[in-house]
């Protein structure tokens, strides 16, 4: 999240560490959760380390988007298809 390529499709600029990690815990924290607006982390499971975001962004009204936003580093190399 806090490389400019990442959101050469969102629209968003690079995240600071502190706006990620207040981001994933407002995900964490909601008490309503959609599936018309829905986000989680993904984990990397040989190293447990935290290599992106993914979740349904409401682009459109009732049509949500899936949306994969991972780090350049792990780009290319099969996670999302």
């Amino acid at each position: 999240m806090s490389e400019n390529e990442v959101h050469r499709y969102t629209g968003d600029t690079a995240w600071t560490k502190e706006k990620t990690k207040g981001y994933i815990q407002f995900n964490m924290n909601k008490e309503n959760l959609s599936l018309d607006d829905f986000h989680g982390v993904v984990i990397l499971k040989e190293s447990n380390e935290l290599i992106g975001l993914t979740g349904l962004n409401p682009y459109l009204l009732n049509q949500p988007e899936i949306e994969w936003q991972l780090g350049v580093k792990y780009w290319n190399k099969g996670y999302v298809l």
